[in-house]
C-alpha cells in the first residue's frame, strides 16, 4: 500500500516540476526586465548630471571671462583718463 502512495507523490512531484520551474523561469525573466529598466533609468539620469554638470562650469567660466573683459576695460578707461 506504501509503494503504490510513494509512486502517486512521486508522479504528482514530477508532474508539477516542470510548471514550478516555468513560473520561476518567468517570474526571473520579469525580474531581470525590470532590473534592466531600472539600470537604463539610471543611466539617463547620470547622464543628465553629468550635462547639467558640464554645462553649469561652462556657463560660470563664461561668466567669469565676461567679467574679466568688463573689467580689464574699465581699467583700461580709468588709466587712459589719468594720463591726459
Amino acid at each position: 500500500m506504501q509503494s503504490i502512495l510513494q509512486k502517486d507523490r512521486y508522479l504528482a512531484y514530477e508532474a508539477s516540476r516542470p510548471v514550478t520551474g516555468a513560473a520561476s523561469k518567468g517570474a526571473a525573466l520579469f525580474r531581470r526586465k525590470a532590473a534592466e529598466q531600472a539600470k537604463r533609468r539610471i543611466k539617463k539620469v547620470e547622464a543628465g548630471k553629468k550635462l547639467a554638470k558640464k554645462e553649469g562650469k561652462k556657463a560660470a567660466k563664461d561668466t567669469a571671462k565676461t567679467v574679466a573683459k568688463e573689467t580689464a576695460k574699465e581699467t583700461a578707461k580709468t588709466t587712459a583718463y589719468e594720463f591726459y
